[in-house]
């Protein structure tokens, strides 16, 4: 991970104010009534390189898969079908044999759902994604390209509502005075369902109930974006084609279905002997509600371990979730967290990855404040609000036994109160003891 502030928490907490509008949006089948809807990261354009193809030997069905035919091993449904997991359809193992391996500081962030939604809230999804639900996968490669990979899966309540997207994006609209966007192409050799979104820089995998975006970019492509050429078009379909039949694969035998991959798929044993625990598996309802809060919203954004974070020089994970109160009217209010969980070999070390944390992710001379909670003393920094991040956010800072908690928090955002409001003193001491008692639980119960 770089300091270009992926996890910075004031960009993480306007991401989730997307997200407590619908529960998830993202790329061309997230924009509703032909605007721009926001995305819960940048939406990247696609640089030109690509590594050489390597074959995958899944066939290719003559058919379009249904997601309907495969276990609902996590019980989360969305119109009574299996609920689709973005990091299972194209898992690590897939984006690293198809695009490469990434480098020791690359990761993984991925949004899900960990119950299913109400009618209410899938109402809500379904303007933001053309009668469906969108989630994401987005892999970092940290390779010196800066690759980046982002996977977002819409899900119908039905096969009629793919195809009426689809002949949507297949018009013809051209490029009038209106700039509405130039048609999607359908790559031959794909029965139809492999297509290329020129002005996206993106690819769609279809399948009967599910459309696939699928974008590999640069950050070159990402800061300067730029039309593919006729060669890099052809070097990308050679990938496509293969996460199409990864696609399938993993429709198939159930993969896809099987619940959110661990923040821990790519790191192996302990840090000193001290077990890595999921923030999300520490960030629960719970403890959410500890913050006087509503109860969280089924999205859930997690981050994958990365060993070495620019701050503190630990292993850390994260968790992002919101609540939102609804009074029955337009009028909502939201409240968003995110936990970061640093690991350490023991108390002592953790304490000194707590200092080293504070010490360079603020500018010098920041206050902060002590607060007494049932683990130990707690540290409290507000986040100042600025023109382009208005959210009033606090943070708070606590060891607990060989792991280092950072909790990020805004309350009651909405429209009458666009900054929303920092949680009090009390409402953090009650959630940093919400939190020990989560990650006691949550680190006894790892293998």
């Amino acid at each position: 991970m770089s300091d270009r502030g992926r996890r910075d928490e004031l960009i993480v907490l306007v991401t989730l104010v997307v997200i407590a509008v619908g529960i998830a949006v993202g790329g061309v089948m997230s924009q509703s009534g032909g605007t721009d809807a926001p995305q819960d990261t940048p939406s990247p354009a696609f640089g030109e390189a690509s590594p050489t193809p390597t074959p995958t030997p899944t066939p290719t069905p003559t058919s379009s898969p249904s997601t309907s035919a495969a276990p609902a091993d996590t019980g989360v449904t969305v119109w009574d079908q299996p609920f689709v997991y973005a990091c299972r359809l194209v898992a690590p193992a897939d984006v690293a044999r198809v695009f490469g391996p990434s480098g020791a500081q690359g990761y993984v962030r991925q949004q899900y759902l960990d119950r299913t939604p109400t009618t209410a809230e899938l109402r809500g999804a379904s303007v933001f994604a053309y009668g469906g639900l969108t989630t994401r996968c987005t892999h970092w490669f940290d390779d010196v390209a800066g690759h980046q990979l982002d996977v977002v899966v819409s899900q119908f309540p039905s096969a009629a509502l793919v195809q009426r997207r689809l002949t949507t994006l297949l018009r013809s609209t051209g490029r009038g005075p209106t700039k509405r966007p130039a048609a999607a192409v359908r790559v031959q050799g794909t029965q139809g369902r492999l297509l290329y979104v020129p002005d996206e820089r993106s690819f769609l995998v279809t399948a009967d109930d599910l459309i696939v975006e699928v974008r590999y970019a640069t950050d070159g492509g990402l800061a300067s974006p730029r039309p593919l050429t006729e060669a890099g078009v052809a070097r990308q379909v050679g990938l496509m084609k293969q996460v199409l039949r990864i696609v399938d694969q993993h429709l198939a035998d159930g993969t896809a279905v099987s619940g959110p991959v661990p923040t821990t798929d790519r790191v192996s044993g302990t840090v000193g002997g001290t077990p890595y625990v999921e923030a999300c598996r520490v960030l629960g309802d719970t403890e959410f509600e500890a913050l006087e809060a509503p109860l969280p919203e089924p999205v859930v954004v997690d981050t994958s371990v990365i060993r070495h974070d620019p701050w503190s020089n630990a292993a850390v994970n994260s968790c992002e979730r919101s609540g939102t109160l609804r009074t029955g009217s337009a009028q909502t209010t939201s409240t968003f967290a995110v936990l970061e969980v640093r690991v350490a070999p023991d108390a002592a070390a953790a304490q000194k990855v707590l200092e080293q944390h504070i010490a360079h992710r603020y500018p010098k001379g920041t206050a902060v404040e002590e607060l007494s909670t049932d683990p130990g003393p707690a540290y409290v920094i507000d986040i100042p609000a600025t023109r382009s991040d208005p959210l009033r956010t606090r943070v708070v800072h606590v060891v607990v036994g060989e792991y280092e908690l950072r909790l990020a928090a805004v309350l009651d955002v909405g429209p009458q109160r666009k900054s929303g409001r920092p949680p009090t003193d009390e409402q953090l001491v009650a959630a940093v003891d919400a939190l020990a008692r989560g990650l006691e639980e949550a680190a006894s119960s790892v293998p």
